[in-house]
């Protein structure tokens, strides 16, 4: 087949989820297919970023949008009753390049990743068109309304129906859809559901490589990851900082809890202190986990599969979480993983691994066995290669 992908963001460097999933969909589509790859920017693309993409597709179209643009696209959204976020990516250069490759390249199916640029793709014949609407962003909405200031509030409840209305418009633009999980599925329009198919994420196999060092070579004790401008993100990182980490500190005067990803807000820079670092940035995430000792994610907003928890456990150190994040991955409590509500159950975890690094260890190797079962890119991505074959056959 030829495939034509449509992103809203350049998949590499995979510091984000969406990008993860861009990046490892086009890498095993690409084995089988033809693949073709437009997207957005609002920043000149690295040739090394280049590199890492350029083996796998037949042509690259990276269209530029400055954030003078989409300020513009969010000021004239002010009178339409588009999501703010599909008015932020609205791009009428990309919706001729669509429509342009359709036709010069005889298309096959043009796959759109985020309801966020559905308004960029064009309706042709001939060309089968499939939408990933990754999570239920009108439920994430409203849930991050619910832990918010009371003008955010009124922001994020406005934004929560308008996408609503929004995922159930677009159910008629395309002949296929995918959702990350079950569970969000079941916040998708009724509309949906007949198309939709499950296609969670996976994990690349780095992450199941690292050697897992003994305690006393161990950096940090405790890691929190994941992309530092994301709002539940930011909850979960104050969250074990303030709220937490009072709890073990007497027990753990020396305690180290790295925060690790790109772009940390000023809120999560003042975290910095003898005890917590924050690192920015990290090439290889894979190599920081795989120095800590404990991973906790204390996620009570936010939608989906939480890619960040499965390389966790991947790299084999032990995960807690809430039950927000545990849900989706479908594992078994106090086997693979430990799942904690309040801060008071946080820190009791914490400091029963801290205190028994043999269980600890049990714990990680079981939790890293289920996601290496469970959670593969080369599963998920032939589902959705066999979605794509059937819209060819109707």
């Amino acid at each position: 087949m030829r495939i034509l992908i449509a992103l809203s963001r350049f998949p590499y460097p995979t510091e984000k989820g969406d990008k993860v999933r861009a990046y490892y969909q086009i890498k095993e589509l690409s084995r089988n297919n033809e693949i073709f790859l437009v997207c957005l920017s609002e920043f000149k693309i690295k040739e090394e970023h280049l590199a890492m993409v350029r083996p796998f597709v037949k042509e690259v179209n990276i269209i530029h949008i400055s954030l003078l643009k989409r300020i513009i696209n969010l000021f004239f959204g002010i009178f339409n009753s588009l999501p703010m976020q599909v008015n932020y990516f609205k791009s009428h250069q990309m919706k001729g390049v669509v429509s342009d490759w359709c036709k010069k390249f005889k298309i096959d199916v043009c796959y759109v990743q985020l309801i966020r640029i559905a308004e960029n793709i064009p309706k042709l014949p001939q060309v089968a068109f499939f939408l990933d609407y990754m999570d239920a962003f009108s439920e994430g909405t409203r849930n991050r309304s619910l832990k918010s200031s009371f003008f955010k509030r009124i922001i994020y409840k406005l934004e929560s129906q308008r996408l609503k209305n929004y995922e159930k418009q677009v159910t008629t633009r395309f002949e296929g859809l995918s959702v990350i999980t079950e569970a969000e599925a079941g916040f998708l329009p009724e509309d949906a559901q007949k198309k939709l198919i499950i296609t969670p994420n996976g994990v690349s196999d780095h992450f199941f490589n690292y050697p897992l060092l003994g305690w006393a070579d161990k950096k940090y004790d405790i890691i929190f990851s994941g992309n530092m401008q994301f709002v539940p993100n930011i909850q979960a990182a104050l969250y074990l900082v303030k709220k937490v980490l009072p709890l073990i500190i007497r027990d753990f005067p020396t305690i180290k809890i790295c925060i690790a990803g790109v772009d940390p807000v000023s809120e999560i820079k003042a975290l910095a202190c003898n005890n917590v670092f924050v690192t920015g940035f990290v090439e290889d995430l894979g190599e920081i986990m795989s120095q800590s000792k404990i991973s906790v994610a204390p996620m009570f907003s936010g939608s989906g599969l939480q890619n960040k928890l499965l390389e966790n456990m991947a790299v084999g150190i032990p995960l807690i979480t809430s039950p927000l994040s545990a849900a989706p991955i479908h594992a078994l409590k106090d086997k693979h993983l430990l799942v904690a509500s309040n801060e008071v159950e946080f820190a009791q975890n914490i400091k029963k691994l801290l205190n028994n690094e043999e269980y600890a260890n049990e714990l990680g190797r079981e939790g890293q066995r289920f996601v290496k079962l469970n959670f593969r890119w080369e599963t998920y991505n032939e589902r959705l290669e066999n979605a794509f074959k059937k819209l060819l056959v109707r």
